[in-house]
């Protein structure tokens, strides 16, 4: 059997005449309650027209760029219905998993970046938790795609897998899969990522903009080329003394966190004790530093100390003070604070190394871990290596117009206290775009959404169960742009970001003790003076006290723009740019 669609088809019909509750100003389970209904009536369950069976035996002439082989279709039973599992492989390297629902598809396709990342950012949400999505995922995009292992040294290809091919070639074989299994293509196609998954959320939309109608991407390594060389060994880099001492420790953390809260409160708006918008407030050495040198420091930190914090704040640096990234640790995420003794960092290093590896073209890219350990240094030197592999990585192409052409939706988010990838990041990233595009168009179909006190992906002091997917349903199938995001506070972590085998559908939200209304960048939340304190609903949208636009004084920032992007091939072993 052989099969051939086209993408130009995907541009889907809206559904009409239903009510989805897009604002969710009431509260998230009257907002997942109408989701749910709309889902019903909108969008008939679809069964297959043929076997699992079948499956393993299709072609896929004329979808992918390389022969895909189906290594195995079978069912699998959960108490929520039967699915047919299919695993194969794009050739070389690509392994891929796509999941389809036997008994009740509703005509929608996710794929989840990372290789299997669980969309913990769908908590609630009606159709993904009753297992009515497609669900696909890749492989050679996540840890067991060998970002940490030598091949990454012999393997080209691996790295143009990772950077944007692997889930391209999934979302076509698993649209091939779609239409021979239920006789149909999906009518809305979506991708959810974070972290490197975000990164890879936005290279979707950036390089394949007719992949997917609705995109979230959360805290994105957007300039991977420069992040994972410069940005994690900075905290050991500026906290150790030459004797390998350290010069901050974890106690010392909460007579700082307090003076920020102090001092940029009322700059940065503060809400339940925690920050909205942080980078609205700078830090100055003042706030914390001990009036004389060689007192009493225990209000106060010392000279040495405090030095270390303003390095932190600001970000990777050369000995002349010059920036290197984007940014630094946020102010409000003191008490989140690592400050790693030498012996836990010796783990973090050979990571790094890897990193490293992966991001440098040969000779440095060929290096052993210890030789890279050994030559990093944070100067131009270092910085401009990194730019070789840039279009080949890094996911700050600002020109969305094809994605905006397709009618695509995209759902921008970070937790504002993420300690590892910068929430300056992400906002640089959307600056661009309304640079390119304008404010007004920009937000037709790009919201930007900041959640106060979450740490990376999820976790951190704040509410820290969210729901993404039913409003960017809403959005793309309804053109219902999100008002707000309701976030709920749950005694533990929400969801994960772990890998392995999982059925087409998430567990259900977790009770949380209270809600609030996340609002678009660059609004926040204020108590409206009525109603429960614990109930989003009792909360107003303002405009934050932030001043925009945010500048950035550091050469990375010129790494988000248009036109930064190539394609690669891999030629004698060796990696080649292509034009695009």
């Amino acid at each position: 059997m052989s099969i051939w669609f086209s993408l130009s088809a995907a541009r889907r019909a809206g559904v009409a005449g239903l009510a989805l509750a897009a604002g969710f100003a009431a509260s998230s389970g009257q907002a997942h309650a109408a989701a749910h209904a709309a889902d019903r009536l909108g969008l008939a369950v679809v069964r297959p027209v043929t076997s699992c069976d079948a499956l393993a035996a299709l072609r896929f002439d004329g979808v992918t760029d390389a022969p895909t082989t189906v290594t195995s279709a079978k069912v699998e039973q959960t108490e929520k219905g039967a699915y047919c599992r299919v695993e194969g492989t794009v050739a070389p390297a690509i392994g891929f998993t796509v999941e389809l629902p036997m008994e009740r598809w509703t005509q929608r396709f996710l794929e989840n970046a990372m290789g299997r990342q669980t969309p913990a950012w769908a908590s609630g949400c009606a159709p993904v938790t009753d297992g009515e999505f497609v669900v696909a995922s890749d492989h050679a995009t996540g840890p067991g795609g060998g970002q940490g292992d030598a091949a990454w040294t012999s393997q080209m290809q691996k790295r143009i897998d990772y950077a944007y091919r692997g889930n391209h070639q999934t979302a076509l074989v698993a649209k091939a899969l779609i239409r021979a299994f239920y006789g149909q293509a999906p009518k809305f196609s979506y991708f959810m990522g974070c972290s490197e998954g975000g990164r890879q959320a936005l290279m979707e939309a950036q390089r394949f903009p007719e992949d997917f109608d609705g995109v979230t991407a959360g805290a994105p390594v957007a300039i991977d080329s420069v992040h994972n060389v410069f940005f994690h060994p900075w905290e050991d880099h500026v906290n150790r003394r030459a004797d390998g001492s350290r010069i901050l420790v974890k106690d010392r953390l909460a007579l700082l966190h307090a003076a920020v809260l102090r001092h940029c409160g009322a700059v940065a708006g503060l809400i339940d004790g925690m920050l909205q918008q942080p980078t609205a407030c700078r830090f100055e050495a003042a706030w914390v530093q001990c009036a004389t040198r060689g007192g009493d420091a225990s209000s106060c930190l010392t000279p040495e100390e405090t030095a270390v914090v303003e390095r932190l704040y600001r970000g990777p640096a050369d000995e002349a003070g010059r920036k290197l990234e984007i940014g630094g640790w946020p102010l409000g995420s003191e008490t989140f604070w690592k400050l790693s003794t030498a012996s836990e960092y010796g783990d973090r290093e050979t990571k790094e190394g890897f990193a490293m590896r992966r991001l440098f073209l040969p000779p440095d890219g060929e290096k052993s871990n210890a030789q890279l350990e050994a030559e990093f240094r944070y100067d131009q030197n270092v910085y401009d290596k990194t730019m070789a592999l840039a279009p080949l990585y890094n996911a700050a192409n600002t020109d969305l117009v094809p994605f905006e052409q397709h009618g695509g939706k995209l759902i921008l988010w970070h937790g504002a206290e993420d300690l590892i990838v910068q929430p300056e990041v992400s906002l640089a990233y959307y600056q661009g775009v309304q640079k390119l595009l304008g404010a007004a168009r920009t937000d037709a179909f790009l919201r930007y959404f900041l959640l106060p006190g979450m740490g990376h992906c999820t976790g951190g002091e704040g509410p820290n169960q969210i729901d993404l997917l039913t409003p960017l349903m809403a959005w793309t199938e309804l053109h219902r742009a999100p008002t707000s995001l309701i976030a709920g506070k749950v005694a533990d972590e929400p969801g994960n970001m772990g890998r392995g085998p999982n059925p087409p559908y998430m567990p259900p939200a977790k009770p949380t003790s209270f809600t609030r209304p996340i609002y678009p960048f660059p609004n926040v939340a204020r108590y409206s003076g009525q109603g429960d304190a614990k109930d989003a609903a009792s909360y107003v949208s303002v405009r934050g006290p932030i001043k925009l636009p945010q500048t950035y004084d550091t050469q990375a920032e010129r790494l988000i723009g248009p036109d930064n992007q190539k394609n690669w091939a891999v030629s004698e072993g060796r990696l080649v740019a292509l034009s695009r």
